[in-house]
Formats: structure tokens, C-alpha cells, sequence
């Protein structure tokens, strides 16, 4: 948790753009890393926290984090989503999901001939729904804190979108009938999630917004307090 901050903290945006194929690769999973086990962490703490002073036990009911495994190791970005999205499930289902059925149906699908297209449209867009309010939300995030052209964030969270409702979509067909190993179905959702997460990361590295996270790094005060006493 607290190494990669470390690490990164000694980056500059210039360096980082002249890293090789295997260096951006390393980076990408530190991000991504970071973000996981940041706010799984704080999830944890919370609850052993919560756990601790009440003195009551820690009920799966109350704690649903507790029965959804890691996502890091899911197979499949529909599966990688479900269990990411779990710990903020009411919100966007009730700011994206509910919303764009309810218009739906209201106006395009329950008017509609083709039940097929409708049902299909009731299927996708709703999901697509979710993960457009998503970005939109990082997106805020990103002009709040550094004035930034928007973009990057809705475009990675709409292509997170498509690789959850294709992934579904096969698994849901071709999964039935051919068995793939879980090892390589992990590997494959790691690559499609640290190939797209360059549009993710590019605004917070290009305005070094991991410094937020490296500058509260017990290692990078320890680091620079031995310096300051002319250790280093």
C-alpha cells in the first residue's frame, strides 16, 4: 500500500512518457493497484473499526464487502464490475440504471414493434446508463482539481461498459459451451482493464495527482525526514 506511492512519487509526467512498452505496463498495474486496495483498505478499516467500538461482530448483511471476493481476480469485466460496483451499487443504480429504463420504457421501448430490439435496448443502454454517470462523476473530479479538458474518464468508463455487456453477452453463449480455465480468463480481464486504463490514468499523471496519495506515504516522510538529517 504504501511502497507504490513511494515509488511513484520520485515520477515526473516527462519520464513517464518516455517509458518502454514493459515500464507503462508496471505503472499501469501500480495505479490500478493503488485505487483497489486504497479503497478496499479504507472499506476494511472502517469496519474493524466500526467492529471494535460497538463490540459487535462483523455481519456480511451490514458488511457486503465481506462476501465479494477481490475483483482483481475476476473473469471478466462484467464479473470485475460487479464486485467493484457493489460498494457503490444503490448510487449508481439509482442515478443510472433505474433513470434510463424507466425513460426507456416510458418513450422508445414500451411504444416499440420489436420486442427483440427493445429488450436489447432495455438490456445495454441501462448498463451503459450506469457507467456513463460514472465517468461523468471522475470527470468532475478531474476539471474540480486541475481544470483539464474533459473526456478521458467518460470515454474509459463507456468502453468499460461495452467489455462488461460483451463479456456477459459471451459468457452467456459461447461460456456455455466452452470451457476456458479461470487463470486465463483473469489474465485476459487484467490486460483489457490495463490497456484502457491509459485513458484512465493520463489526467491524474499528467498533473501528478498520485503526489495527493505519495505525499501521505509514511515511507516518503520517513525517506525525507533521514534526508533532512543528512542520512541520504
Amino acid at each position: 500500500m504504501d511502497v507504490i506511492p513511494f515509488v511513484m512519487s520520485f515520477l515526473t509526467f516527462e519520464a513517464i512518457q518516455n517509458f518502454n512498452i514493459v515500464q507503462n505496463f508496471l505503472l499501469r498495474i501500480g495505479v490500478a493497484a493503488m485505487v483497489i486496495f486504497d479503497i478496499s483498505l479504507l472499506n476494511y478499516t472502517i469496519m474493524i473499526l466500526c467492529a471494535a467500538i460497538t463490540g459487535d461482530l462483523v455481519h456480511d448483511t451490514e458488511w457486503t464487502l465481506v462476501r465479494h471476493y477481490f475483483p482483481g481476480f475476476a473473469t471478466s469485466p462484467s464479473e470485475f464490475w460487479r464486485q467493484w460496483h457493489h460498494l457503490f451499487q444503490y448510487i449508481w443504480v439509482d442515478l443510472g440504471f433505474h433513470p434510463v429504463k424507466y425513460i426507456l420504457r416510458k418513450y422508445v421501448t414500451g411504444k416499440s414493434k420489436n420486442r427483440q430490439l427493445a429488450n436489447g435496448l432495455e438490456l445495454v443502454l441501462p448498463v451503459m446508463g450506469v457507467f456513463l454517470m460514472s465517468g461523468l462523476m471522475h470527470e468532475y473530479m478531474m476539471i474540480g482539481m486541475w481544470h483539464i479538458r474533459p473526456g478521458h474518464m467518460t470515454l474509459f468508463f463507456l468502453i468499460q461498459g461495452a467489455g462488461t455487456i460483451i463479456s456477459k453477452a459471451l459468457n452467456n453463449t459461447v461460456g456455455q459451451k466452452i470451457h476456458v480455465p479461470p487463470a486465463i480468463l483473469i489474465t485476459l480481464t487484467w490486460i483489457f482493464n490495463l490497456t484502457t486504463a491509459a485513458l484512465f490514468v493520463e489526467p491524474v499523471l499528467k498533473n501528478h495527482g498520485y503526489n495527493m496519495v505519495a505525499n501521505q506515504s509514511l515511507l516518503l516522510h520517513s525517506y525525507n525526514l533521514l534526508r533532512s538529517n543528512g542520512i541520504f
